[in-house]
């Protein structure tokens, strides 16, 4: 048996602007998320945690390791590509809104890099061991979107992602176990929960 916990960032403050991938550190709230995850994570079995590089994932990850669990950063795992990172803006229609004109990824691109990781990774993990993979809202929904055998959602359904059920809110994780092609997902476990 493998378990893998999904785990999204903790809180950052993007002051306003629609982060993307944007080198944003976490807030001190989000330090204190990541020290509530680390004391939660610090008696499981964790190999290795694989985590997106964008700064938030990445501070969270190192906390979370405590310095000891090896991280690895993989591309797939990023944030959304967006035309419109570092506009001034709480409206994330305005992260998506320009994706045919200014170009970016869609939906599908995401799903299919993710599932990619997901196909890689699954060869490479080993029974009895527990995994993390850090990474942030869009790209661990479609993730899962992707281990349950589901299609993605179309565009015009997630202009509102994070409204939608199941969407990751900052530090929270899922767990998913099982091994090679069976694989469970479990329910989202929220920072109030720990």
């Amino acid at each position: 048996m493998i378990t893998i916990y999904l785990l999204r960032h903790t809180d950052y403050d993007n002051q306003g602007i629609l982060s993307g991938r944007l080198p944003f550190f976490l807030s001190d709230k989000g330090v204190e998320q990541a020290e509530k995850l680390q004391r939660y994570f610090i008696d499981k079995n964790i190999a290795a945690i694989y985590s997106s590089a964008v700064k938030r994932c990445k501070q969270t990850s190192e906390i979370v390791s405590r310095g000891v669990v090896p991280i690895e950063f993989d591309k797939r795992l990023l944030e959304s590509f967006c035309a419109t990172q570092g506009l001034r803006s709480n409206d994330w229609r305005e992260f998506w809104g320009y994706r045919d004109e200014l170009g970016g990824e869609d939906y599908e691109m995401i799903y299919k890099r993710v599932g990619e990781f997901w196909e890689e990774m699954k060869t490479k993990w080993e029974d009895n061991n527990d995994y993390i993979v850090c990474s942030h809202g869009d790209p661990l929904y479609l993730l899962v979107q992707y281990i349950k055998g589901e299609p993605p959602i179309q565009t015009p359904e997630l202009d509102f992602m994070p409204e939608f059920p199941g969407f990751h809110s900052k530090g929270s994780f899922r767990v998913v176990t099982g091994e090679k092609d069976e694989w469970t997902v479990g329910e989202l476990v929220e920072q109030g929960d720990l």
